[in-house]
């Protein structure tokens, strides 16, 4: 099979990963937040898929640590062929079930070329699918749910805080900032709001070519042990009812104190 030079990415890759549901045990999956914004790609409307099941998967399905490292390895070494034979875009993997599942979006070109990648992999044994998927309908599905989303982006915002010498225990003022579609929406959302006690600041109303209305609030609390994740969560819940769209939380860092 003649190689083809890879068409480089439209988009700088995020790859982040988030827990899904699963029927049984656990399942994680990782994916490219960047392209978000660029799919679906018309050049690339074939999805390929390749899964691999594990020798040592744990109880709840994921990969154990005796494993990790050689699977990983397997994973680098797929998506560097994928892309050099296939010019094949890779936007996902998820791990659940005892295997390994890849995903990438091939051009029409390619369609029938999916097992020209594979090599020689004992003990592995690769399996995969190939499909139409124009609309890339998989790569959409795949994306997590709010919840899901807004617990990526706390544990990035954690990371830095920690980085800065942050002490994610101590209670601290948390800002946060939603918008919403119309004045009766954010001013219903204020109330609920207050009665959860958060601090509201007086609505914004839109300006210019703006046409969503914003709100930002704030309330004493700590990070540290998953309560970043059930911050967000009890926000989510509250803006629900009222339309509005959560766009994040920041706030000062707190260092940690030191004994005398």
């Amino acid at each position: 099979m003649m190689q083809c030079a890879p068409m480089p990415k439209q988009w700088t890759e995020n790859f982040e990963f988030y827990e899904a549901r699963a029927t049984k045990g656990r399942a994680l999956v990782s994916l490219d937040l960047g392209a978000a914004e660029h799919a679906p790609l018309e050049s690339h409307p074939i999805r390929v898929q390749f899964r691999v099941k594990m020798l040592q998967p744990r109880e709840d399905g994921l990969r154990s640590a005796e494993e990790a490292e050689t699977l990983f390895a397997l994973e680098d070494k797929l998506v560097a062929a994928a892309q050099s034979k296939l010019d094949a875009l890779y936007v996902a993997r998820a791990v659940a079930y005892g295997y390994s599942e890849f995903y990438f979006y091939v051009p029409a070109s390619q369609l029938e070329s999916a097992a020209g990648v594979l090599w020689d992999s004992k003990p592995y044994a690769f399996e995969w699918h190939v499909e139409a998927d124009p609309d890339w309908e998989r790569y959409e599905q795949l994306f997590p749910d709010k919840f899901s989303y807004q617990h990526m982006m706390n544990r990035r915002v954690l990371q830095q805080l920690e980085a800065a010498g942050d002490d994610l225990s101590r209670a601290r003022e948390v800002d946060h900032v939603a918008f919403f579609p119309g004045e009766a929406q954010v001013k219903a959302a204020a109330e609920a709001l207050t009665k959860a006690e958060f601090r509201v600041d007086a609505p914004t109303k839109p300006e210019g070519d703006e046409d969503m209305w914003s709100l930002q609030f704030h309330r004493d609390d700590s990070l540290a042990n998953g309560e970043a994740d059930e911050l967000v969560d009890e926000v989510l819940e509250l803006l629900e009812p009222h339309e509005g769209d959560y766009d994040g939380w920041g706030c000062a860092v707190q260092k940690k104190e030191l004994m005398n």
